[in-house]
């Protein structure tokens, strides 16, 4: 299937995450990703993006992320949202896929679950509201979307953490290659406002007391995918 990305103003700012074992730090990325008023500011987005698609797939941060993108999307739209993770009950699993697969539900949230085996050739629109350090785990993210389908005549991919950015088109030569880093490998540290124990500079969430932190005026950014190309052949 043809695959696109979407012109969007500008995505979540992942240049504060950490790195460690070749990763972002779980904590940290879910901590971004699961402020409120940019979990609401991307799911609006794909809402109006994604108008006339018919199954759209939504990657998450981690669970309680899933949770408030699947609790937001159904309010927005007043639809069912299925939500899969690594301990969704086998037969809940297989009754939303079995459904996502015969277009009964529309939506489908997971968290680490339908990166690769999963087959759904209906997949009309990719959400990544993740940012990740692999390209091939980005890669196969968004193979999800490569299958045909009928009445299918391409796969949009809604990118809100930079992935593309970071790794480049999906058919570039180079592509996870020789591109700019996004994410520091050293904690940036603050102080907690409620309990003043030392914090990461990124952190959303107290880790010692669980007090909320107010954003920095670079935070107070908003979420929109990225504007980047997602396959080099469709640059101008």
């Amino acid at each position: 299937s043809k695959i696109v990305s979407s012109v969007a103003q500008a995505s979540v700012d992942t240049s504060k995450l950490h790195v460690r074992g070749g990763e972002f730090i779980q904590r940290e990325m879910e901590d971004l990703f699961a402020v409120p008023e940019t979990v609401i500011a991307a799911c609006k987005e794909i809402v109006v993006s994604s108008s006339g698609r018919r199954s759209l797939l939504v990657f998450s941060s981690g669970v309680g992320h899933g949770e408030m993108v699947r609790d937001t999307l159904e309010s927005m739209t007043g639809e069912d949202v299925g939500l899969v993770v690594g301990s969704t009950p086998s037969l809940e699993r297989a009754m939303y896929l079995e459904r996502f697969k015969g277009g009964s539900l529309r939506w489908l949230v997971n968290v680490d679950v339908l990166t690769t085996g999963f087959d759904a050739p209906n997949i009309d629109c990719i959400a990544v509201l993740r940012a990740t350090c692999s390209p091939g785990l980005f890669a196969q993210i968004c193979g999800r979307g490569f299958r045909l389908s009928e009445g299918k005549e391409d796969c949009l991919i809604l990118d809100f953490g930079e992935n593309i950015e970071r790794h480049g088109p999906l058919d570039a030569k180079d592509y996870g290659k020789k591109r700019k880093s996004k994410g520091s490998g050293e904690a940036t540290e603050k102080f907690c406002e409620s309990c003043k124990v030392k914090i990461p500079a990124g952190c959303r969430l107290c880790p010692e007391c669980g007090a909320e932190q107010p954003m920095s005026d670079e935070e107070k950014h908003g979420a929109s995918s990225s504007d980047a190309e997602i396959l080099e052949s469709l640059k101008p």
